[in-house]
């Protein structure tokens, strides 16, 4: 950006995120200050120069703002919130902030709730690049533009698991998930995410006993989960 003296012919550079806050002007009749409103701009014009001038335009850093929106995509389903700057303020959402700071956003799901990702924008459809399901921080650095970030919160899911014996003899079968029994209908089993599962094979006779276990885990939309006892 430059800023220009018409009629004395100097230019003046102005760096990034600076601004021009006025001019000193020294004539031979003495010396003048103009500032930056009373220019209505940073362009000072002399006109008619009749003696030496020195001018010197006065340059202060910018106060540049930036708006900082954060929500969840359903209140009930969880909470999402932010602190900005060195000093870690909380900060609210929609709020400006002078730019240039770092902001941590914090996801906090609600019981029965986890984060299945971080996006761009309300709908929940433009991931935020490099942020992953289960995440719950998200930090953005140096923020000088308005910034959105949106958490998306599902529930918690439920896996199928099967189970069953094979080989000869007959035997129980109990399965229990976070100390737990669970019901076994039609030789399946339904355990939460990340939930811990035990499952105990009791041979119903003394002739017969466990030789090896068999786990098959399917891949699905959702990350791998691999739990066995």
């Amino acid at each position: 950006d430059l800023v220009r003296s018409r009629g004395l012919g100097d230019v003046y550079k102005r760096q990034l995120y600076m601004e021009c806050t006025g001019y000193t002007v020294k004539t031979s009749d003495g010396e003048k200050q103009y500032s930056a409103s009373e220019l209505n701009g940073d362009v000072l014009v002399i006109d008619k120069v009749s003696s030496d001038t020195d001018v010197t335009a006065h340059f202060a850093k910018k106060e540049l703002k930036a708006v900082i929106t954060f929500a969840a995509n359903d209140p009930d389903l969880g909470t999402v919130s932010a602190v900005y700057g060195a000093d870690k303020k909380a900060i609210v959402s929609g709020d400006s902030q002078i730019a240039g700071g770092d902001v941590i956003f914090t996801a906090a799901p609600a019981e029965g709730q986890m984060i299945e990702g971080w996006y761009k924008n309300p709908e929940c459809t433009e991931a935020i690049e490099g942020t992953n399901q289960e995440q719950p921080e998200y930090s953005a650095h140096a923020v000088y533009a308005d910034l959105a970030v949106y958490v998306k919160f599902v529930e918690i899911p439920e896996y199928t698991v099967k189970l069953g014996i094979n080989g000869t003899g007959t035997a129980d079968i109990e399965a229990e998930s976070e100390g737990v029994k669970l019901d076994i209908a039609s030789g399946e089993v339904k355990v939460k995410r990340h939930a811990d599962l035990k499952v105990t094979v009791r041979p119903r006779d003394v002739y017969n006993t466990v030789e090896y276990w068999i786990c098959l885990l399917y891949t699905s939309p959702s990350p791998r989960d691999r739990t066995r006892s």
